[in-house]
């Protein structure tokens, strides 16, 4: 999953589950693409929003429980790693991977809306998919559309 706008609460309802082998979908890995915190709080929505489109959705546009806990402001999504804590893992899956958007194997993404954009993570997805490195990988005119 790429920087998911899915809440917590729907991950636990309809992916754990699965995760945990307790429906009739399976998977047996699962990963998750997010960027460092201090990446998503130097994003912007269209020069509007002075932080991602993950903090826009988490902050104003999701329903929060009627009673949450005191230091819960904000809706839990799976794709901010303010919330990582909160995630219930199954044989340490899923797994976070975070961009700092400047180095690293698997992704470099600078922006929430940049992982498709980005070749290393792209071409780990890819590499993930086939389970083996791909004979022809992902260049960056490849990802610029």
């Amino acid at each position: 999953m790429l920087a998911p706008a899915c809440s917590v609460d729907l991950y636990h309802s309809h992916y754990l589950p699965v995760l945990q082998g307790k429906a009739t979908l399976k998977i047996k890995d699962l990963t998750i693409y997010n960027l460092k915190d201090e990446l998503e709080q130097d994003d912007q929505v269209a020069r509007v929003y002075r932080k991602s489109l993950l903090y826009l959705v988490s902050n104003a546009l999701e329903r929060r429980p009627a009673t949450p806990p005191e230091d819960l402001k904000a809706k839990p999504l799976l794709g901010l790693q303010i919330f990582e804590k909160l995630v219930k893992t199954v044989r340490s899956k899923p797994q976070f991977i975070y961009s700092n958007g400047i180095d690293g194997r698997r992704t470099r993404s600078t922006s929430h809306g940049g992982f498709d954009n980005d070749t290393y993570t792209m071409n780990h997805v890819l590499e993930r998919m086939l389970g083996k490195k791909p004979t022809d990988r992902f260049i960056q005119e490849d990802l610029d559309y």
